[in-house]
């Protein structure tokens, strides 16, 4: 007989006494082994004993994967999203493991032990995605890669994923009125108030706006480690002001910074002078 689409297999009609059912390990498909059977012996073979009537319906044939998965969160210092000597693994931190199988995904959660590490022994082969429970990480860190890593598992291979987790980045902090236009702000050069300052991404994508105080600062706190442009709102200036000082030298009203885990830089700032009449 032969397995159906679900694996179930029926034989009727057997006659009363002993019976030995059995597989042929060839016909499994490739990444998989015999585990465990109804009797506990040859994961291969079982023998029951039929009386008249008897209706077994448990002779069942458990298989495993030959490969297997792991991986690592880890803290990571300069928030670079690289592992390197010296970080430390997190410990206690689940992590949710899908195998795209072929009735569709299987799930399952792990989580890391003492030294940050996981693993995942005796899986079938294919395509994986780890995602990361933040929720259960240590409070205050942010992701330094992404919270889901994909993987395809060879059969009879080994997979590996890595998360890292660092602290978040600030940037900041002030504009105003830079009455000599030296760049650096003087004890009689005032902060300008309600001047908006906008936050983009690499790919030019808004992460968030500040609108700065009565000292004329603003400040991008939390922020993931990574590179941002800070850019002034120039519609939101008062009309008479130019600008004098940009921090990078270009007078484009805006700076690119990047930030590395758990640093804070204070350097964007922009000085604005009144017009000559």
């Amino acid at each position: 007989t032969v397995t159906d689409a679900d694996g179930g297999y029926l034989v009727p009609g057997l006659p009363p006494g002993e019976t030995s059912v059995s597989y042929d390990t060839s016909d499994l498909p490739a990444g998989l082994d015999p585990s465990t059977d109804r009797d506990g012996g040859d994961a291969t073979t079982t023998t029951v004993t039929l009386s008249d009537g008897d209706e077994i319906l448990d002779v069942d044939f458990g298989v495993v994967g030959t490969a297997s998965l792991g991986g690592v969160v880890w803290f990571d210092e300069d928030g670079d999203g690289v592992l390197e000597a010296g970080e430390t693994g997190i410990p206690d931190v689940t992590l949710t493991v899908t195998w795209d199988g072929p009735d569709g995904p299987v799930s399952v959660e792990v989580t890391t032990g003492p030294d940050g590490s996981w693993s995942l022994e005796d899986i079938p082969a294919g395509d994986y995605a780890v995602e990361i429970d933040l929720d259960t990480a240590p409070d205050g860190l942010l992701p330094s890669t992404s919270t889901i890593a994909e993987v395809t598992v060879p059969v009879d291979g080994e997979g590996y994923v890595e998360h890292g987790l660092t602290e978040p980045a600030a940037v900041g902090s002030l504009i105003w009125i830079d009455a000599d236009r030296d760049g650096v702000q003087d004890a009689d050069e005032p902060g300008i108030e309600g001047v908006v300052v906008n936050l983009y991404d690499e790919e030019g994508n808004l992460v968030s706006s500040r609108t700065t105080d009565a000292n004329g600062n603003y400040l991008f706190d939390g922020l993931t480690p990574g590179t941002y442009v800070v850019r002034v709102n120039e519609s939101s200036l008062p009309a008479d002001l130019i600008l004098v000082s940009d921090p990078d030298g270009v007078m484009d009203f805006s700076t690119t910074v990047t930030l590395a885990g758990g640093v804070t830089v204070l350097s964007a700032n922009f000085g604005f002078d009144v017009a000559a009449a």
